[in-house]
């Protein structure tokens, strides 16, 4: 499996809230649908090869809308045959434009309404649904560093462009083909914009890597140690961070303490951070003191649930 697709298969398994699901599907239509218009309706088709996607706007449709869409199958012409998935929705397909407020004119519009993209989750959520949609990002330990978006206009992807940059980053555009492409070149603003759409295991994947490769191709990187126990307390933050998020998907938060659960809202939120840092954090935050050895207490019992989901999910299969 891909580096990106495991970027987006993990963004699929995010909690979106109910205005960011209308910004993710709002996104996915644009860059991935296509529109038709028969005698009864009108006819919505979003295609993707990856099933969780297509499992994803399914999901989001009986939810915001309470009609079930039409998942089909094919298989591409091409040499690999990858299977394509279409979303398909058939009913109130008019109705479901004019509320993602797309449609004018006649034609899917090129740029998402300003009451869909309010708050800044909103906005990162369209991000992460126009990755879901046309985006890849090369493996870490590739030689270049490289993450994009392809879409159909020039007009959309502008608009992409300026939506990044308010995030402090400095996307770049170039045509290829018959698709803009949004792209992103440095390392570092790549690791951020992985945040902006709430990957944070791909992050400390990201990050594991490029500390790894930058420090052989380096002079001047830190020493060995240094990178060792750097790259320690990654790989320990995304075992938390998958603990974490097991506990979240199974709603078994009502395990969690009300400590635990400011020691997760922070660990999620600081990704690539210590547990001596995970302290001094709380303290800034809570204004209550706990140590280094508290916040790791804290964390085994947290690992200790997530393994119990587990043991009970293997039972049950």
């Amino acid at each position: 499996m891909s580096f990106s697709m495991d970027i987006k298969n993990e963004i699929v398994r995010y909690e979106y809230s109910l205005s960011e699901k209308k910004a993710l599907l709002s996104s996915l239509i644009k860059v991935n649908g296509t529109l038709s218009v028969t005698k009864d309706s009108f006819v919505i088709n979003v295609r993707t090869e990856n099933a969780k996607i297509a499992k994803l706007i399914f999901l989001i449709i009986q939810e915001m809308y309470h009609i079930d869409c039409r998942l089909l199958v094919s298989k591409k012409n091409k040499l690999n045959k990858n299977n394509v998935y279409i979303a398909q929705i058939r009913n109130n397909g008019l109705n479901i434009l004019n509320d993602l407020e797309i449609f004018k004119e006649g034609n899917l519009d090129c740029l998402p309404s300003s009451k869909i993209l309010v708050k800044e989750n909103e906005k990162r959520a369209y991000l992460a649904g126009c990755f879901l949609a046309n985006g890849s990002i090369n493996n870490p330990s590739s030689k270049n560093y490289h993450l994009e978006i392809s879409t159909n206009t020039l007009k959309h992807a502008e608009f992409l462009q300026k939506l990044i940059i308010k995030f402090n980053l400095n996307p770049k555009i170039i045509k290829r083909r018959n698709k803009y492409v949004v792209y992103l070149k440095r390392s570092e603003e790549i690791s951020d914009f992985l945040r902006i759409i709430n990957s944070q295991v791909g992050v400390l994947e990201f990050e594991e890597e490029r500390i790894n490769k930058d420090y052989w191709n380096s002079n001047n990187r830190l020493n060995i140690c240094e990178i060792s126990n750097e790259v320690k307390t990654l790989n320990s933050a995304k075992e938390q961070l998958e603990a974490i998020n097991l506990i979240i998907k199974n709603n078994k938060e009502y395990l969690l303490d009300d400590k635990d659960k400011k020691i997760i809202d922070i660990r999620l939120n600081n990704p690539e951070i210590n547990l001596q840092e995970i302290a001094d954090l709380y303290m800034q935050k809570y204004n209550k003191p706990i140590s280094k050895s508290g916040v790791n207490h804290r964390i085994r019992k947290i690992k200790q649930i997530a393994s119990e989901i587990k043991e009970e999910k293997n039972e049950t299969e």
